[in-house]
């Protein structure tokens, strides 16, 4: 069977901004009047500040708890929407933050400068919230709560703080907290992450059916295709369970399906059920001499059996000479015989066409 599995995004901004924030501590560490320098001040506002009090944190606790909610959202979070969404994500909502704490205490000239990521990373509770607000989470021992409630709590949590520190001079503000989460539910909408959130669910439920019946991860695959019908992974659960199922004719569809889209796991393994199946002559000649490129170096048998049904095409077709040469290549060392045979054919039937002199460039030709 095809391997199935949703490919998993390298952290690598992640690991960046990480990085960035553990150097900036050790800055702090360093020099303590980076705060005051860098951190941004409600009564005299500027960019720079707006920008470096994202990653500069003011104790340890503060640092780590930050950076835990970093490493663990923002990897989370990296992976479900790519690398520069969630770069615009992070500054989008860490801006937001910073710019609602300004508009609540921009009257204040003894507020202490903002410091932190904490309006990003609630930007990534807000987003990964609504992406997999499906998952659950312990809220306590022997209680899970699905991570779209559990992130509710954490805003009327923040909220409530908001109002009853209004007038803290603490240098964290739950009003950057609220503003990272209203923008991470607006870039929320933006992704798509509702869309998203259905998807992932039905992954789930195909993981959970194949647990049970092939016929149960048939169904759960119909599911997710009827919302989501360019979903890879569904269509090669769909694949897979007709195929242990023995619905040949249901499979075939989700074979050829498959082939039209980017991004299988398993390519060679698709070609092959087809050939299996007798069906390669199903897709054009130009869709088999493109997957014989792709198939070559890994999978060369498959390529070999997708020529071959190209060679054995009416004599008109015009990709015919070319996959006679590429025959003639992939089995000049495996069988020459069959090989010299190949173009032998090339040179009676087609002497003048230019596959003759990739043949020749090749040492095919005498």
């Amino acid at each position: 069977m095809a391997k199935t599995n949703p490919k998993t995004r390298f952290p690598l901004v992640t690991l960046i901004l990480l990085g960035i924030c553990l150097a900036a501590g050790f800055w702090v560490v360093w020099s303590p009047d980076v705060i005051e320098r860098f951190g941004f001040r409600a009564n005299s506002p500027t960019l720079l500040t707006a920008i470096f009090c994202l990653f500069l944190h003011g104790n340890l606790f503060h640092l780590l708890g930050n950076m835990l909610g970093l490493t663990i959202l923002g990897s989370w979070v990296e992976d479900a929407v790519g690398w520069w969404k969630y770069l615009l994500l992070f500054f989008g909502s860490g801006l937001a933050g910073v710019g609602m704490h300004w508009l609540v205490l921009r009257q204040s000239a003894d507020a202490p400068p903002l410091i932190g990521a904490s309006g990003a990373v609630a930007g990534f509770v807000a987003l990964g919230a609504v992406r997999y607000m499906w998952s659950r989470v312990p809220l306590f021992p022997g209680l899970r709560v699905p991570v779209i409630g559990f992130a509710g709590i954490w805003a009327l949590l923040q909220g409530v703080g908001a109002f009853v520190k209004l007038n803290s001079m603490s240098g964290v503000s739950f009003w950057s907290h609220l503003g990272g989460f209203a923008i991470g539910l607006m870039f929320a909408a933006l992704y798509r992450a509702p869309k998203e959130a259905s998807r992932h669910r039905g992954h789930r439920s195909m993981k959970e059916m194949g647990e049970r019946s092939p016929a149960a991860i048939k169904v759960a695959a119909q599911l997710v295709i009827k919302d989501h019908p360019e979903d890879v992974h569904a269509w090669e659960q769909f694949a897979d369970a007709s195929e242990m199922l023995e619905d040949r004719e249901s499979e075939l569809d989700a074979r050829l399906r498959l082939l039209d889209f980017g991004g299988v796991e398993d390519l060679g393994y698709q070609v092959e059920r087809l050939n299996q199946l007798g069906a390669l002559g199903k897709l054009s000649t130009i869709k088999r001499m493109k997957l014989t490129t792709v198939l070559t170096a890994d999978e060369p048998e498959t390529a070999i059996a997708l020529l071959e049904s190209v060679v054995h095409e009416p004599e008109d077709d015009p990709r015919k000479p070319e996959a006679m040469v590429a025959l003639a290549d992939l089995l000049k060392t495996k069988d020459p015989t069959a090989s010299k045979l190949w173009i032998e054919q090339l040179k009676s039937n087609y002497s003048m066409d230019p596959a003759m002199d990739l043949a020749r460039s090749r040492g095919l030709l005498d």
